[in-house]
Order: C-alpha cells, then sequence, then structure tokens
C-alpha cells in the first residue's frame, strides 16, 4: 500500500505544502511507475469539492472520523464547499 493523502501516516508539514504536497506525491508515484491509481479517500469525504481545491490550491476542511459509515448524512452531506 502507498500511502500518500489523507492517511495517519501522512507527514506533518505546513497547511501550503499539505494542499499541493498530495497531488504532487500521487503524480510522483505514478510517473515513477509505485501507483498506477492514486485515491484521496478521506480528503474526498471531508472536500466534495476535492478537485476544485487542488486545482486552486484552497485549503482542505478536516474529516471527521467519528461521523465515517455510521449511516446518516452527517459527515457526508454536511462539509461546505470551499469559498
Amino acid at each position: 500500500m502507498l500511502a500518500i493523502a489523507g492517511s495517519d501516516s501522512e507527514p506533518d508539514v505546513a497547511s501550503s505544502e499539505r494542499r499541493s504536497a498530495p497531488t504532487a506525491a500521487a503524480m510522483a508515484a505514478i510517473d515513477g511507475g509505485a501507483a498506477d491509481l492514486v485515491s484521496f479517500a478521506k480528503p474526498f469525504i471531508s472536500n466534495p469539492d476535492l478537485v476544485r481545491r487542488f486545482e486552486h490550491n484552497l485549503p482542505l476542511a478536516p474529516p471527521v472520523a467519528d461521523t465515517f459509515y455510521q449511516g446518516g448524512a452527517k459527515g457526508y452531506v454536511d462539509y461546505p464547499p470551499a469559498d
């Protein structure tokens, strides 16, 4: 398993670096042959507009793991889009 973004093993870096680091790390993994596909699981849950945030280097909303897979809307549809 190759952990890049949104995992417990994600490096502790400044927030501006964290926003650009996942996409750069993903591209490096693909270009270097370490991965054929990269998933942004946790960041996608808390950032339904993740692609837009990556494209515009916008801050990521932190996920609330206590709401994962609990069967309700909380934690899935209540994350606000970036301004």
